[in-house]
């Protein structure tokens, strides 16, 4: 557990997301950050009035919730478009809900059989819903974009010639108007429930914060919370907008209770719950820990308290990626390598075999168990779970529950077959060393003496430690050989074909890194990407598929920019990637 020295009593910003509500104490300091559903979307208009008789297509593409409308003022005469719709001169007609699909709506002006005019709208298999319009007025179609995933478009289209036609170039604060006025999408997809702590995280502090349901008596049945850092904080409502360069997601009941945030001095992002890491992952150039760190939360359908900043004791250096390390590589947070560890142990093995358990060796074999412990947790915490998207949209709201990335990581086996060289040890090395030394103590009945006694409990603990964790792998296939030689032509094509998928999966960094070394891209298109990356992902996502998509490339770039996919364990977004 953390220590109890209280340096700072943490506090959000009053710069929050929209769906945020702020509580304060009687010192009027803000302590707790609730979830309310206030607002996320955004309106568009065409950029036209309608003629009449003319038949026109709003399209849907992705996962999302939105409505039709008209109005018949022109939108550049619109100031203020809250107030607009509460004055009736923005009308909503048509409500579309729509999950991985395309969704289109008819749209057409028209006189009816009182000679009159009608805005009129048909969505699926629906009677179409119309609305009177005044005389002689002009009447422009209103899109309004209520929320949605992060692939959530719209378009407009001539149903006769099939031609893309212009959004007008009003809209509201929150749409992304893009390739040249065609498509428009949401800038904040997901609504705008974000809060940061106002101070700063400091190297060796933690943060106790607490979360639970708003409501006890009616618990929805979507629930999360992220928890992120970044070097940026809350300067205004509208910075809101970044993301953090570090954040974990934590679901349903893995969300709900007391949490440790934590920035440890070696520069290490962890966070705790119930006496256990349940994230870690080294900072590395991703956040400046000489610059101030700031703490970021967003939170879906619950409440969230911050309680207390402390001095942190959490003994977590580093255990980045669990399940993810290969052989050879010590993890941060050890003290000594995998050989070395193995060398000690046969040390300790010749001494007992000859007869000898001294304290030098009690000692020595003490500072062992605890490395092979550490070893062993870094395999076996965490659990790959397989990538989902699950939408819910209760309450009238639609969110995409989690956005894992497609990952080959776990058929990465961190276990060597038993044929591994012996200048090259692995777990199973270290397996094999222990249950030696049980063998040897054993035999020379050195497991009587009591000072030995809580050591092979240790001992016997890791070594069975060891046994489940390779248990964990039997199912897990090896890991599949890097792809044959892709083409230039085929790389770009690949790329084409998988852009969705692409833009959404994408670890941009360190990939650029990477990019950049190679002469891929030049450091004007990497502090552009770097940019964008802190401000929106997704925005630098797609300026990534643009250089690499369009640029031509020679077989030997094509052979550096597969080497960066596979080192940044992202192969299965190239060609031939079975």
């Amino acid at each position: 557990m953390a220590s109890h020295y209280h340096t700072v009593k943490p506090q959000f910003s009053e710069n929050h997301g929209d769906n945020i509500a702020l509580e304060k104490d009687g010192a009027q300091n803000c302590f707790k950050a609730e979830w309310k559903f206030l607002k996320s979307y955004g309106y568009a208009f065409s950029d036209f009035p309608l003629p009449e008789d003319r038949m026109y297509e709003a399209i849907f593409h992705g996962s999302g919730h939105a409505s039709i409308g008209l109005t018949q003022t022109d939108p550049n005469h619109l100031s203020d478009l809250q107030q607009a719709v509460k004055n009736g001169q923005i009308v909503l007609v048509t409500d579309v809900r729509f999950h991985k699909r395309d969704c289109t709506v008819d749209i057409v002006k028209k006189t009816d059989s009182r000679k009159m005019f009608v805005f009129q709208t048909k969505y699926r298999e629906s009677a179409p819903q119309g609305k009177s319009l005044m005389p002689g007025a002009d009447v422009w179609i209103v899109f309004y974009l209520k929320f949605g995933g992060e692939n959530m478009i719209a378009e407009i289209r001539d149903k006769e010639t099939r031609a893309a036609l212009r959004f007008h170039r009003k809209v509201d604060r929150n749409i992304d108007l893009q390739n040249e006025r065609l498509k428009v999408s949401l800038r904040s997809p997901i609504p705008l429930a974000y809060a940061v702590l106002e101070n700063s995280l400091e190297k060796r502090h933690s943060v106790r914060v607490k979360t639970g349901h708003i409501d006890d008596k009616d618990k929805p049945r979507l629930y999360h919370i992220k928890i992120g850092i970044s070097n940026s904080d809350a300067n205004s409502s509208n910075s809101l907008e970044f993301c953090p360069n570090i954040e974990t997601k934590l679901e349903k009941e893995d969300c709900i209770g007391e949490f440790y945030v934590c920035l440890s001095p070696k520069g290490t992002f962890h966070v705790h719950k119930d006496n256990r890491c349940i994230f870690t992952k080294m900072i590395c150039s991703e956040v400046d820990i000489n610059s101030p760190v700031y703490v970021w939360f967003e939170i879906f359908r619950i409440r969230l308290e911050a309680i207390e900043t402390m001095y942190c004791t959490h003994d977590s250096e580093a255990i980045e990626n669990p399940r993810e390390s290969v052989r050879g590589i010590t993890p941060p947070y050890a003290k000594v390598t995998v050989n070395e560890l193995v060398r000690t142990l046969k040390g300790i093995d010749q001494e007992l075999e000859a007869g000898k358990f001294t304290v030098e060796v009690q000692q020595t074999l003490t500072e062992a168990t605890n490395e092979v412990e550490k070893y062993v947790n870094f395999f076996s915490l965490g659990s790959s779970k397989a990538d989902k998207e699950v939408y819910d949209e209760k309450d009238g709201y639609l969110t995409p529950v989690s956005k894992t990335k497609s990952s080959s990581s776990s058929a990465r086996l961190p276990i060597e077959h038993e044929d591994e060289s012996p200048d090259q040890p692995s777990l199973r090395t270290l397996q094999r060393m222990l249950i030696q030394i049980e063998k040897t103590a054993k035999a020379h009945h050195f497991e009587r003496q009591t000072s030995l006694d809580q050591l092979m409990i240790a001992v016997e603990t890791n070594r069975t430690k060891i046994e489940e964790v390779q248990k964990s792998f039997e199912n897990v296939s090896i890991q599949k050989p890097s792809p044959t030689r892709i083409e230039p032509g085929t790389f770009q094509t690949h790329l084409l074909k998988t852009c969705a998928q692409f833009i959404q999966t994408v670890e941009v960094f360190p990939l650029c890194d990477h990019l950049l070394q190679e002469d891929i891209i030049h450091q004007e298109q990497y502090n552009n990407i770097f940019d964008e990356h802190r401000r929106q992902r997704i925005d630098a996502s797609r300026t990534l598929f643009h250089h690499l998509s369009k640029k031509p490339y020679s077989t030997k770039n094509i052979e550096k920019i597969t080497q960066a996919f596979i080192d940044t364990k992202q192969e299965y977004l190239l060609p031939g990637w079975q």
